[in-house]
């Protein structure tokens, strides 16, 4: 299927004046990084499935809500962290697990199985001992911190695109991002699977 080449704006107008189908091209243009900011934010893969549908399914509901003030993308992903958020709370009860994705070749994300009888080369397992101690360092800081971090580390988004995401003075944002790195470090170099020199 050829890329289609028309800005948000003009699929947002189209959507609008009736041509429902062009909100898949949206969904497809942005469904990879909302999944991934929202399951950086959950660390359950159905469940940021789950959360991405709920996500896109607003979006299109306020779409004659949206102001252009702001880019789509931007909305978008205010809508996607505060969803995650939302379900967060509503899933304080339940057990929280860590784990494993991957991608394929077409950009995919899938879990990793994680019981395999065969044996696994020793830098595979460090690997994913690394892999699962991120997670579970990542998910067990202050939400503030993790959603500028996940934001910015996983998402590349500027502080300035943060800040309006979440709506916070650009100050805030830097606060929280190096307060974030810093207690991620601490509690990553914790585990004993990360040296001083390496790059988190």
């Amino acid at each position: 299927m050829a890329e289609d080449l028309r800005t948000d704006e003009e699929l947002i107008a189209s959507i609008l004046a009736g041509t429902v189908d062009d909100f898949d091209v949206l969904v497809r243009r942005y469904e990879k990084s909302a999944f991934n900011t929202i399951l950086g934010m959950v660390n359950d893969f159905h469940l940021a499935e789950d959360i991405a549908q709920e996500a896109f399914f607003k979006v299109y509901r306020a779409l004659p809500r949206f102001r252009r003030e702001s880019r789509f993308s931007t909305y978008l992903y205010r809508i996607c962290m505060n969803t995650a958020v939302d379900a967060l709370r509503r899933q304080t009860t339940a057990p929280q697990t860590v784990p494993l994705e991957t991608e394929d070749e077409e950009g995919e994300v899938y879990p990793l199985p994680i019981a395999d009888t065969a044996p696994l080369p020793l830098e595979q397992v460090e690997a994913q001992e690394r892999n699962e101690a991120l997670w579970a360092a990542l998910s067990t800081l202050p939400q503030s911190q993790r959603q500028v971090l996940i934001l910015r580390e996983m998402d590349g988004l500027s502080y300035q695109e943060i800040a309006d995401i979440l709506q916070l003075p650009l100050n805030t944002v830097k606060t929280r991002i190096n307060r974030a790195r810093v207690a991620l470090r601490q509690k990553l170099l914790a585990t004993g699977l990360f040296d001083r020199h390496n790059k988190e």
